[in-house]
């Protein structure tokens, strides 16, 4: 049986993801202060930052379930699987912030 410190996603790999996320987000935010003019920008606001305080619920969901794996026998959640998790979560945070960066780079042009 694989241990689960073998597995190459850890909660310090999670928090240096979010970290990452939430340093761009803030720099995106302080770029989006000085160009919230309208409703819709202030909506499309609102709709990323809910979209990042989903991915830190999700992760707090995946470490959670790390946890429960180092506390119980490694029948019910296989390493694979939280490591498909781990990976889909790196890769949603990634693109949030690309179409964030979109979103901004396209503020800024009006």
């Amino acid at each position: 049986m694989q241990m689960i410190d073998e597995i190459p996603f850890g909660r310090s790999s999670i928090d240096a993801e979010i970290g990452k996320f939430d340093d761009k987000l803030n720099k995106m935010e302080s770029d989006i202060n000085e160009l919230k003019t309208n409703d819709r920008i202030s909506a499309d606001w609102h709709k990323l930052t809910t979209t990042r305080a989903d991915l830190i619920s999700n992760s707090c969901d995946i470490i959670g379930s790390r946890c429960q794996v180092q506390n119980e026998e490694m029948e019910d959640i296989s390493i694979s699987n939280i490591n498909d998790q781990l990976k889909f979560l790196k890769n949603h945070a990634l693109e949030i912030v690309d179409n964030t960066n979109i979103f901004c780079h396209t503020l800024s042009k009006k």
